[in-house]
């Protein structure tokens, strides 16, 4: 009985390093696998981080306006030519910014005038209510349209809005279409 019992504890001590054993492995095996995991993950940030989200945005006035004469004023944009994010607020005529990066914002308006005279107007990207760039010219009185043209290159924030406005000496005519008043926004990075 005594031979039994001795067998017995060495096979229990057989067993339990066997166990012992499969343990540490599957513990160095788990230890790799999340060694492997963090690996992975931080490759997924690397291209996370690289991968700009596409932020582009078209819109234009769709249909003619009577301009306001003598004041920056907002223009009113009410359609989108292109807008897959849906950034662009059609009630307020606002683009909301966002992520910080820099952005690249173009606009053009077209104005008539149906009188005669001199055309003096301008056109404006207009950050958080104030200007953040502002362009105009004069026309001879032999022009009966007037295209004011801007560009510019703007650091934004996160929640920097961002508007088109215009400025003209008399209450001429906003000329609304998708190729003769507009706004293009587009991240740069």
């Amino acid at each position: 009985m005594e031979e039994i019992n001795i067998h017995l504890r060495t096979k229990d001590k057989q067993l339990k390093n066997a166990v012992d054993m499969l343990r540490d492995k599957l513990n160095e095996e788990v230890s790799e696998l999340n060694a492997l995991v963090n690996r992975v993950n931080e490759v997924i940030n690397r291209v996370n981080e690289i991968k700009t989200p596409c932020e582009e945005v078209r819109v234009f006035r769709n249909g003619d306006l009577t301009a306001t004469a003598g004041q920056w004023t907002k223009l009113p944009l009410n359609a989108k030519a292109y807008d897959p994010n849906n950034r662009f607020d059609l009630t307020n005529s606002r683009y909301v910014v966002p992520s910080a990066g820099i952005y690249l914002i173009a606009g053009q308006i077209m104005f008539q005038r149906s009188t005669g005279g001199d055309i003096a107007g301008a056109i404006g990207i207009f950050k958080n209510g104030a200007p953040a760039a502002t362009s105009g010219d004069l026309r001879s009185a032999s022009i009966t349209y007037k295209t004011c043209h801007i560009s510019s290159m703007l650091s934004l924030t996160a929640g920097d809005s961002i508007e088109l406005f215009y400025l003209i000496d008399a209450a001429d005519t906003i000329v609304g279409a998708h190729f003769t008043t507009n706004m293009s926004i587009i991240k740069l990075k």
